[in-house]
């Protein structure tokens, strides 16, 4: 018997006696006057085994089957090891039509000790609470995260440029080899394809989009700050640039990293995915189930997102601009490569030129918003072209002729 039974047993026993009244034992026992009549009732039929549960030694009917307890166990233990109960729960619902509920699931697995309750790193950094915006695309947060995200199936690490909007919490990324300026115009312009231009963008202080380097004499006489080809690109396409003044300000972006790093890495597992392409190309599948779960509803049905033309030309709108200047032979230097001007009465020596280089590796020549002709020289013939010039020889060289464009590597390390 339990003590509370004991006790009732004690004063049950003292009504019998005439020592105390029902009404008496049923202020001391807890319970209405009227439930204590039912109670004697049955301890006067019964003795003390009516004052015991009924139910007290039978199985539970909602107790979970233990075939099902066995196969849950099993599936934890053989495929999903490093799962949280959450994703673990998901699974077993989609994946194997087990239909419980995730305490269940997470009790079942404790008491088999298969599963340890994760103890969370106290974070001693305060954070300020900060709303949400309203609008859909007023704000995004941008940032890069490189990991073994395919862990052992793939011999590098990938970083992952993930966007996430502040208002819904609705997330665009794709992989890239590393962190820099071609992977994020590359995202950006993927990106603003799906979803067109937001209000601003919300990154930290990467070189990629805030540079160190000493203003110019220029930019000081203009008192203007340095500014990086990613923030020139953006202001000319008016989005505004917010630069975070610490990790923790990027939060969502942040927190959304450990989500993916705690569920993409292991559902890409289960897909067997070994390649930078097939990553890409399950996020396409695997982000509007995730975007389906986790979004939000923005407070206002209006969209900040600004939507372009269909003409609109992503490859040269988001080029890099460089100057350079024209070299006595009319010929230009840039990035380790030599580039013969055509019409040489088109642009006179020691003449600035901006030369506009696409993420794709195109490049176009202008001067005074006249574009040039241009041909690349490989060094070997000019080196060839000068000694013929020497001999007193027709000039002859082994340059290629090309259009205003020519391929330069986006393979930047």
């Amino acid at each position: 018997m339990s003590k509370k039974e004991t006790e009732r047993l004690k004063y049950l026993g003292m009504v019998s006696e005439g020592m105390i009244s029902l009404k008496q034992a049923s202020m001391l026992m807890g319970v209405s006057y009227r439930h204590s009549k039912r109670i004697m009732k049955r301890f006067k039929e019964e003795g003390e085994k009516g004052l015991i549960h009924k139910l007290r030694g039978k199985t539970s009917k909602r107790k979970t089957d233990d075939s099902i307890i066995d196969k849950i166990c099993s599936l934890y233990a053989k495929l999903y090891p490093d799962f949280s109960i959450a994703l673990f729960h998901e699974k077993l619902s989609s994946i194997h039509n087990i239909n419980i509920s995730r305490e269940t699931v997470r009790t079942i697995l404790k008491n088999k000790d298969l599963y340890k309750t994760r103890r969370r790193k106290k974070n001693k950094s305060v954070h300020i609470f900060r709303e949400r915006k309203q609008h859909k695309g007023e704000l995004i947060q941008i940032d890069g995260s490189t990991h073994k995200w395919l862990e052992d199936r793939y011999d590098k690490k990938l970083t992952l440029m993930g966007y996430i909007d502040d208002a819904t919490g609705e997330v665009f990324a794709r992989f890239y080899d590393y962190e820099g300026v071609y992977p994020f115009l590359d995202s950006f312009i993927e990106f603003t394809k799906q979803y067109g231009l937001p209000k601003s963008i919300y990154t930290d202080r990467h070189s990629t989009y805030m540079t160190t380097r000493k203003p110019s004499i220029e930019e000081q006489l203009e008192n203007k700050r340095p500014k990086t080809q990613v923030e020139t690109i953006l202001d000319k396409l008016r989005v505004k640039f917010i630069h975070a003044y610490s990790p923790q300000a990027k939060g969502r972006v942040e927190r959304l990293f450990e989500t993916l790093q705690d569920r993409l890495i292991k559902e890409m597992r289960l897909e067997n995915i070994k390649t930078k392409e097939d990553a890409n190309r399950f996020l396409e599948e695997y982000l509007p189930i995730f975007n389906k779960r986790f979004t939000k509803t923005p407070k206002s049905n209006l969209s900040y997102f600004r939507s372009l033309d269909k003409d609109f030309d992503y490859e040269w709108e988001f080029a890099l601009e460089s100057i350079r200047t024209v070299n006595n032979d009319h010929t230009i230097r840039f990035k380790g490569r030599l580039l013969q001007i055509k019409d040489i009465y088109s642009v006179r020596r020691k003449q600035k030129v901006l030369i506009k280089e696409s993420i794709y590796g195109n490049i176009r020549v202008f001067y005074k918003d006249k574009e040039l002709k241009i041909k690349e020289i490989e060094k070997e013939a000019k080196t060839e072209t000068n000694k013929t010039k020497k001999a007193d020889k027709p000039l002859s060289c082994c340059s290629k002729n090309i259009s205003c464009s020519f391929s330069l590597s986006m393979n930047k390390e």
